[in-house]
């Protein structure tokens, strides 16, 4: 045997002597009473695992007995012991949650067969029990991972504590380190007026007391009964509660509260260990909720500095690079070729540089969601095309080849010329950055429902490690070029944004050491003229 707990209650002492004979020697543990009164002071205080009661005694009958065990104690199990067993007693008792009944006098080999039964029904359901709370943790536990926003995750958070422990209220308070108050962030179907007001010192009441103690606190009748808190304001309507801390590390955060509304719903032990398991996972949630909100506000100032200085370079930079126009076109004459060519080499950093700004701005309206995309009917061919001779010169300085393969056919699509030719040119620029040898080819393909441009260079190639991250901002290709390219990494980051923004997809393929080749499509639309 395994040592389960038994309680035995009869009024006859001859009876509570004689069961707790027969069942010692079978290896449980047993203790008997007398009196109904004095057995549920100690079913409150102790444990057990099946309680063998008799139906007639002075004072408190079997069945009311019953009732207050399955109250206090819903996974203790309960046989009736009766000399007077009939139909109706015997309905009567299964249905208030007894196992079964026994009738005096009793045969000790039956009795033992029934105790057998019945706890091994009982260890059954205790592991299906155990599963299922498993199954809960893991999608109360996925479901809050999932959360991003504190108040997402603490209007998550409650639903779901309440339909996983059968509840029918909840509420969080988080921990104000400065004034060491706990104040209600969120409740789920509580009357509460003015909650945002409500402060409570750590200390002072049930939840002040979690938050001092560091314990989860099981209120089985409810709190008016309990002698710490009857001072407190009564709260009729809950008929019992759960309040647990929310730790980090030791660290209180704040207390989450689990109520019982309803008469016959009483938390169980086996909840409370539940209930401390979901309470750890929370304050989890809400250290990472804290964090990425920290991390999104440290982002958006980091994104409207960048912005600010940006728009701060572009206008020196405007005005330098049409100055140094202004001054070779109106004394080109006077001016010796070793100072033209110094001033070129000036107004071509300073065009790449108001390029590299001007790609800042632009990601930084992304982020802002404010990037404004102006569709129309063009022909993707001829932008692919006009864009080829353009940067031909480009190519032709680094001894690289140029190649072609758009049809001569116009192909039309609904998009924003200038930003698709941003990444065009983006695409052939890296491509021009990373190639040593050999050339680029640009290409455009229809299909049915979408056209696809590509741009292919003979270049160095990606390095795997890399490949899943080639889309993010600020990101660089660690190799052997990086040092002699510039740029900020937000060229692909941008042209991926864009090309989304046309409800288009990008994508790329690479062999290190062979090269690269970036696609994009653009869905076919009809135009809206």
């Amino acid at each position: 045997m395994a040592n389960e707990k038994i309680l035995v209650i009869d009024d006859e002492r001859l009876i509570v002597e004689l069961m707790e004979d027969i069942l010692k020697k079978e290896g449980y543990i047993v203790k008997g009473f007398t009196d109904g009164e004095d057995a549920l002071k100690c079913v409150l205080e102790e444990k057990f695992d099946l309680v063998l009661v008799d139906l007639k005694m002075p004072k408190i009958d079997g069945i009311e007995v019953l009732k207050k065990i399955k109250e206090v104690s819903p996974q203790t199990e309960v046989i009736i012991v009766t000399a007077y067993a009939t139909i109706d007693t015997a309905v009567e008792s299964i249905k208030l949650g007894a196992y079964d009944y026994i009738t005096k006098p009793f045969d000790i080999d039956n009795l033992l067969q029934k105790l057998k039964r019945c706890l091994e029904k009982k260890s059954l359901v205790e592991e299906v029990d155990t599963l299922k709370d498993v199954i809960s943790i893991y999608k109360v536990t996925r479901a809050l991972s999932s959360c991003i926003g504190l108040k997402e995750l603490f209007d998550l958070m409650l639903k779901l504590l309440c339909e996983v422990l059968n509840a029918d209220s909840s509420s969080i308070l988080l921990l104000d380190e400065n004034t060491k108050t706990l104040k209600i962030e969120a409740y789920y179907n509580l009357k509460l007026q003015d909650a945002e007001k409500i402060r409570i010192k750590v200390g002072e009441r049930i939840a002040g007391w979690v938050a001092q103690n560091g314990n989860t606190l099981l209120l089985i009748d409810g709190i008016d009964k309990d002698p710490r808190f009857r001072h407190l304001e009564p709260r009729p309507e809950i008929k019992c509660a759960m309040v647990a801390p929310l730790k980090i590390e030791d660290k209180i955060i704040g207390v989450l509260t689990l109520n019982s509304l309803r008469d016959t719903r009483h938390f169980t032990e086996r909840e409370q260990k539940l209930f401390t398991i979901f309470a750890d996972n929370a304050a989890l949630a809400v250290r990472d909720a804290r964090a990425y909100n920290k991390l999104k506000e440290l982002d958006g100032l980091k994104s409207e500095f960048i912005s600010n200085v940006s728009h701060e370079l572009r206008t020196p930079l405007t005005a330098i690079s049409g100055s140094i126009d202004l001054i070779l076109n109106t004394f080109s004459d006077e001016i010796s070729d070793g100072v033209k060519r110094l001033l070129n080499i000036t107004k071509n950093n300073s065009d790449r540089l108001v390029k590299l700004v001007n790609e800042i701005l632009d990601f930084s309206k992304i982020e802002a969601g404010v990037l404004i995309i102006s569709k129309g009917e063009i022909d993707i061919s001829f932008l692919v095309r006009q864009t080829i001779e353009e940067l031909r010169t480009l190519a032709d300085e680094k001894k690289l080849s140029l190649n072609s393969e758009v049809p001569n056919e116009p192909i039309y699509v609904m998009a924003d010329s200038n930003r698709i030719k941003q990444v065009i040119v983006n695409l052939i620029g890296n491509s021009l950055k990373f190639t040593k040898e050999g050339g680029i080819t640009v290409g455009v393909r229809l299909l049915e429902k979408e056209v696809v441009v590509f741009v292919k260079d003979t270049g160095i190639g990606i390095p795997e490690e890399s490949k899943n991250k080639i889309f993010e901002r600020f990101y660089r290709v660690d190799c052997s070029l990086k040092k002699e390219t510039s740029g900020f990494g937000i060229g692909l980051s941008l042209c991926k944004s864009i090309v989304e923004a046309h409800n288009g997809k990008i994508w790329f393929e690479s062999k290190l050491g062979e090269g690269s080749t970036f696609y994009f499509s653009l869905p076919i639309e009809k135009s809206k003229k």
